[in-house]
């Protein structure tokens, strides 16, 4: 819903915090990546569903040339309300324990149900939307 007032966009990302069990003090914490998902409800980027998952509709979908051919491969990504550690296991093999973003990367393929090769092809400005998510379920 692109054009979506700050009012209306803090109300669905607290809405979806809520649903998360969000502490008070962790919503502080992760203050930066709350606001960075009103932003992208405001601007229609991200949809939260009313069973909690969120879709974000990439502003620039991935796409992969064979040829001449040129097609889309993604684009949007379905995060998942929960994640379980089964759902990242796979993707964090590789990732060092010193490596902040290859965690949050780990996580964004959990949560998305997506392969490391599409998150790394993410234009940044998608990028950053995903990992302020990511970054709500570490």
């Amino acid at each position: 819903m692109a054009g979506m007032t700050k009012e209306l966009a803090q109300e669905e990302v607290n809405k979806w915090a809520d649903g998360r069990r969000l502490s008070e003090s962790k919503r502080k914490g992760y203050s930066d990546q709350l606001e960075a998902m009103v932003e992208a409800v405001m601007d229609g980027s991200l949809v939260i569903k009313s069973d909690n998952t969120m879709e974000l509709n990439l502003q620039y979908p991935v796409e992969s040339t064979h040829g001449q051919e040129t097609h889309v491969e993604k684009e949007s990504l379905t995060f998942s309300s929960r994640l379980r550690y089964k759902d990242v296991k796979r993707f964090l093999r590789g990732v060092k324990n010193d490596d902040a973003m290859g965690m949050v990367h780990a996580h964004i393929c959990g949560l998305t149900k997506t392969e490391m090769a599409i998150i790394d092809s993410l234009e940044m400005v998608d990028l950053n939307t995903a990992r302020s998510i990511a970054t709500l379920f570490l």
